[in-house]
This record gives C-alpha cells, structure tokens and sequence, in this order.
C-alpha cells in the first residue's frame, strides 16, 4: 500500500482523512485493499485511532 496513512493508522496515531468523501461522524471500520485492520472514530475530518497500545506497530 503507497499511502503512509496505514502506517500511521498501525502506531496509533490520529489521521486527517479530509480528502475523502465523507459526511457522517461516529465509528468506522478501517479498511486497506478490502481487508479490515480495526476501529476508528470519525469526527470532522480526522480519524481517531481506536487500534488497542499493544497491538500497534513500533
């Protein structure tokens, strides 16, 4: 995957997903290439990484 948001999304971090095309707020399933990686709270254009501390990529 080129988009250095999985990466992040794996350690923990919070993304800023303004570019893509949606209006609604609240939980989401995180997706790459159709695959499932964990939760996130959608709020006004940033993802907020819901993935458990021992699970994230050092």
């Amino acid at each position: 995957m080129e988009d250095e948001r999985v990466i992040k999304y794996l350690k923990g971090e919070t993304l800023d997903v303004k570019d893509l095309d949606s209006k609604t707020s609240g939980w989401t399933l995180v997706c790459v290439n159709n695959f499932p990686l964990g939760f996130a709270k959608l709020s006004k254009g940033s993802l907020k990484n819901k993935y458990a501390k021992g699970w994230r990529y050092q």
